[in-house]
């Protein structure tokens, strides 16, 4: 998770499941959910939105699986090995995570809330 921003109450995040024998193992759903879970339930938060290279349909398919929808599509916005790139712009509202979270068995995991660092004033 990052850009956690409590006045507009939403955040975006990101994982990547680079060992390719990881793959298809049900990792993603188990993450996917637990998050969605942690972020609406336990943070309290709005929105969770994320960014995906838009060749990247398998992605894409599975965030929308799991309740998100594509919100727009940034124009050649990323370079990777000298060539540009789309990037497709999902988000899943609290509202749809509570409508769709009941229709999922998953394993539930243990996120633990980072420390809350002082401020000095």
């Amino acid at each position: 998770l990052s850009d956690i921003d409590r006045v507009n109450q939403r955040c975006a995040w990101a994982y990547y499941l680079g060992e390719t024998t990881a793959r298809g193992m049900g990792l993603a759903k188990t993450l996917e959910l637990n998050v969605c879970e942690y972020v609406f339930e336990t943070l309290g938060l709005t929105k969770l939105w994320c960014e995906v290279l838009s060749y990247n349909d398998r992605v894409v398919a599975l965030h929308e699986k799991f309740g998100s929808k594509v919100e727009g599509v940034l124009r050649q916005h990323i370079c990777k090995n000298g060539e540009f790139h789309d990037v497709v712009r999902m988000g899943l509202l609290r509202s749809d995570w509570l409508a769709l979270r009941g229709q999922w068995n998953y394993t539930r995991i243990d996120i633990e809330s980072p420390p809350v660092l002082a401020t000095v004033a």
